[in-house]
């Protein structure tokens, strides 16, 4: 069985540096992961899940930055992922 690593709302959150009503609407217009459910009141994502919506994200280059608040979370999630 593979091991699949859970994250929490709190930590997706803190990963991409955006609060819950802002990862609630990406999700809604189907710009970010949906969760899987793994209790009656219980939702978690998958950190693979998180990693390829983030490496799926445009780079900023030069002195513009990510199009998407999102996308700027990608070097925090290489790290955690290291």
């Amino acid at each position: 069985m593979t091991n699949v690593e859970l994250m929490t709302r709190q930590e997706v959150e803190a990963l991409l540096g955006m609060g819950r009503s802002t990862l609630y609407r990406l999700m809604r217009s189907g710009d970010f992961p949906l969760p899987i459910k793994i209790g009656p009141r219980s939702v978690r994502w998958r950190r693979s899940d998180v990693n390829d919506h983030l490496s799926a994200c445009p780079l900023a280059t030069g002195d513009l930055a990510a199009t998407d608040a999102d996308c700027q979370a990608q070097e925090r999630a290489d790290a955690a992922s290291a």
